[in-house]
């Protein structure tokens, strides 16, 4: 128990757990043994003190949010109504009959087996757990409590199949909704690391990227598969250097406030390159207005080397280099952590 919850917070849940489930037993003299308080003693032992000190960071993800009906009504709709799309409606199904089966009838009839208490106590746990912290709602969280989840579906399998027009129609729902091959369109951010790599001019070069987080972590990536003699470049998020924001996207705030203040930032660090990546009928935050400014302003400084327009026809990613020599120069830049770990990063300072 103590690992999962050292591990990440939402491992509050095991706990939380094993408490449902002797409720639901009706065990009630468990909670009285010396075991029971001797096994809770040493997860508090071990855990309270380091979300103590991690305490900052933990309060970081909750973004200011606070616990109310509103906010977690909203949560429970969420993961209600995620949990069939993410899992397939054959298999949400197969999980409804399996909930039935070995928890619904056996709790009515006095005969709910220490397991299946346990594993329905957990699925709970996790869906309480989720519901009443205050953080973000997201389907993905939901699925900790997959692993019980599709032991009910296993169980589920037996009780469906005694009808065989019902087997049949749930294989076949099951080949039709579950089965398929994902259509994988050409990575533009791959392209634009290819092209990055193979542009002549001393290292290291700072490049400034410009997007979604999965973008931003999208050109990283390429560039730590592409790039074989790393550090050879610095990559910068925008989100670290032209804006700030939560974990969970919000709060946004711009750090500048002109398109000039920006180029006089890129030219401090320096950044050779730059990497926009936009997405036609997105709404364009002021740091997206501020960029696109910039390249019409400054055009003479910024060399478009690449662009690349995704298979839908919505998504684009210019590269853009810097006109002016920048072999020599120092290179220092700054990495705002201070909401996330207490401090900043710098380089060349």
């Amino acid at each position: 128990i103590s690992a999962a919850v050292l591990t990440k917070a939402n491992g509050w849940a095991v706990p939380l757990a094993v408490v449902f489930a002797l409720v639901l037993l009706g065990d009630w003299k468990r909670f009285l043994s010396a075991r029971m308080w001797t096994c809770g003693a040493l997860v508090a032992v071990l855990c309270v003190p380091y979300y103590a000190f991690t305490f900052r960071m933990t309060r970081a993800g909750l973004e200011g949010r606070s616990l109310s009906w509103e906010r977690s009504w909203g949560a429970l709709t969420v993961y209600a109504s995620e949990f069939p799309a993410a899992v397939g409606i054959p298999v949400a199904l197969l999980f409804v009959a399996g909930v039935v089966a070995k928890f619904l009838l056996p709790l009515w009839a006095g005969r709910l087996t220490r397991f299946w208490a346990m594993m329905a106590g957990y699925v709970a746990a996790v869906l309480v757990f989720h519901v009443l912290v205050p953080t973000a709602a997201e389907a993905r969280k939901s699925f900790m409590a997959l692993p019980a989840a599709l032991l009910f579906v296993a169980a589920g399998i037996p009780r469906a199949a005694r009808g065989r027009l019902v087997a049949a129609l749930a294989l076949g729902a099951f080949a039709v909704w579950t089965f398929h091959i994902p259509r994988q369109d050409p990575s533009l951010m791959r392209e634009a690391a290819l092209r990055l790599v193979s542009q002549p001019g001393s290292n290291p070069a700072v490049v400034l990227v410009a997007g979604t987080s999965e973008t931003e972590g999208s050109l990283i990536a390429e560039f730590a598969a592409l790039d074989p003699g790393r550090p050879a470049h610095y990559v910068l998020r925008a989100s670290k250097q032209l804006f700030s924001m939560t974990w969970n996207g919000l709060d946004y705030r711009s750090r500048y406030q002109t398109a000039a203040e920006i180029q006089a930032a890129l030219e401090s660090v320096p950044v050779r390159f730059l990497v926009v990546h936009s997405v036609r009928g997105q709404t364009e935050l002021q740091h997206e207005r501020l960029l696109r400014t910039l390249l019409t302003a400054y055009a003479a400084e910024w060399r478009q080397i690449h662009s690349a327009t995704g298979a839908s026809g919505r998504e684009t990613v210019r590269v853009f280099r810097r006109t002016k020599d920048l072999d020599g120069r120092p290179i220092r830049f700054e990495v705002d952590l201070e909401d996330k770990l207490g401090a900043t990063l710098k380089t060349g300072f």
